[in-house]
């Protein structure tokens, strides 16, 4: 589509004194400008995009075996109210083919199964179903599995540290809803013979 007055469409670009061929008005810009207003422009073009892209914060953890990890934004508090008990459907872990003691006896609902692998691995649970969590309670299978992350279907995360007690231990944070939920062993004690985790409960509100 041609722009300006009808004057000036019908120019044609004439050669100076040189025979060089010169441009309309604005094109006899000198040529340096032209490319500092081009990187400009693409620097804040870029700058745009950046600040469209969203940030994912993880949620705010609490209890006794707990840390804040920090955010770029300030955490919504943690679900203080009561609970009731949310089973998983399913869990499977990238660790199974590896172990006799794979990820469903997590919710095969035997309290005297578990779930063992001989290296740091992942389980994702699933709900069969939108459910809304605000914690978990975790009994670890041994005394040297020190830190687990709970990832969430929209990416906030929860990183839950776990004392040597080979107990049940909670988390609370705030509610979300997810259909499913990705246990990472984010560490085990030096020395330790691998992750091992005796039973997983969801809380969702009472």
């Amino acid at each position: 589509m041609l722009n300006g007055p009808a004057s000036d469409r019908g120019r044609q670009a004439t050669p100076d004194s040189a025979g060089r061929h010169v441009g309309f008005g604005a094109s006899r810009v000198p040529g340096m400008l032209v490319t500092a207003l081009t990187v400009a422009a693409f620097l804040v073009g870029f700058a745009g995009v950046r600040a469209l892209v969203p940030e994912h914060s993880p949620l705010r953890p609490s209890g006794p075996s707990s840390t804040l990890t920090p955010s770029l934004s300030a955490p919504a508090a943690p679900f203080a109210g009561a609970v009731v008990a949310v089973d998983a459907t399913s869990a499977i872990s990238p660790c199974d083919p590896d172990t006799s003691e794979p990820a469903t006896r997590l919710v095969d609902g035997d309290t005297a199964t578990g779930w063992t692998c001989p290296s740091n691995s992942q389980i994702t649970f699933g709900f069969g179903g939108p459910t809304n969590v605000v914690g978990v309670r975790v009994t670890p299978g041994n005394s040297w599995t020190t830190e687990l992350r709970w990832t969430f279907d929209d990416g906030t995360y929860v990183v839950q540290p776990l004392s040597a007690a080979v107990r049940s231990q909670e988390v609370r944070f705030p509610s979300v809803s997810t259909s499913g939920a990705t246990l990472t062993i984010e560490s085990t004690s030096e020395g330790g013979g691998g992750a091992a985790i005796a039973a997983v409960t969801f809380l969702s509100p009472a």
